[in-house]
């Protein structure tokens, strides 16, 4: 099956590759909320060593796990450490 893609999609792809905030809303249909762009613009910084601690239902799980996943397709020899307070949470 072929699909057409336009020109805003391919518009989005190409940002999504670059850009964290757009990923997020391209391919989770999520955009970021303030507080998360807050932590995005840091865990994007070069040589970045973070640690976020905010209450329950903030989204920091969330956050990390789509970073995670848009770190590793622009360079898959990146390293990350995500740790976790609660065994549970740490799947």
């Amino acid at each position: 099956m072929v699909t057409t893609l336009d020109l805003a999609e391919i518009s989005k792809i190409t940002r999504s590759r670059t850009d964290f905030a757009t990923y997020c809303e391209f391919v989770h249909d999520r955009p970021l909320f303030t507080h998360q762009k807050e932590w995005a613009k840091e865990l994007q910084t070069e040589g970045c060593r973070t640690l976020i601690v905010a209450p329950p239902g903030s989204l920091k799980s969330t956050l990390i796990t789509y970073f995670i996943e848009w770190s590793i397709g622009r360079d898959i020899d990146d390293t990350t450490l995500y740790i976790m307070n609660v065994a549970s949470q740490a799947v």
